[in-house]
């Protein structure tokens, strides 16, 4: 489910930031999604009706890869976490609509 992985990401990036911040780094940052055996998975959003099947990967695997600086996730953190996020449904073979990642990081 979407939500899941917005929150993991979130939180990642957000206890990265207060470890580098604690160990008073403030260079640049590589943050990496990766997973896989997912041949044949769907990210389907709850609710959501799809006119034919929802959208599956064809590849077993995701990697998603960002670097930023340290400063860019202090003043982004949310904005970071959406585009991660936008690259997952990219995966996927759609582009989420802003709507879509409101909802799931709603919780931010």
């Amino acid at each position: 489910m979407p939500e899941v992985t917005a929150s993991l990401i979130m939180k990642v990036l957000e206890l990265s930031r207060q470890l580098y911040r604690k160990a008073g780094y403030f260079g640049l940052i590589e943050f990496s999604f990766a997973a896989d055996g997912l041949a044949g998975a769907f990210f389907s959003r709850g609710g959501r009706t799809w006119l034919r099947d929802p959208p599956k990967l064809v590849e077993s695997e995701i990697n998603i890869t960002r670097r930023f600086s340290m400063g860019e996730l202090e003043e982004n953190l949310l904005a970071i976490s959406k585009h991660c996020q936008r690259d997952i449904y990219w995966a996927f073979g759609f582009d989420a609509p802003e709507q879509w990642l409101e909802e799931e990081f709603n919780f931010a």
